[in-house]
């Protein structure tokens, strides 16, 4: 009966850890419905906000430079996420 109780209890503490990660999890999750294609029309500005980090947007400044922003040589779409203010 005591190894029952014992595994009841530790059923339910894993199960309340669990709850407490997803609530967590779930309260920083991005609004994913802000998430938009980038086309042309977007190139100017795509092209601004990858120049504030060049080391690390090297790649895809080149493949916007060299092909455009809508491409088959691309390896696929180029996806925006706007904040609260539309930046």
């Amino acid at each position: 009966m005591e190894v029952k109780k014992m595994l009841n209890q530790r059923t339910h503490k894993t199960h309340s850890i669990v709850a407490d990660i997803s609530r967590s999890i779930l309260s920083v999750a991005p609004d994913l419905s802000k998430v938009h294609n980038l086309t042309n029309e977007d190139r100017l500005e795509v092209l601004a906000f990858l120049s504030i980090r060049p080391v690390h947007t090297v790649v895809m400044k080149s493949f916007i430079i060299d092909n455009g922003m809508e491409s088959d040589l691309n390896r696929g779409k180029f996806h925006g996420y706007r904040n609260t203010n539309g930046e």
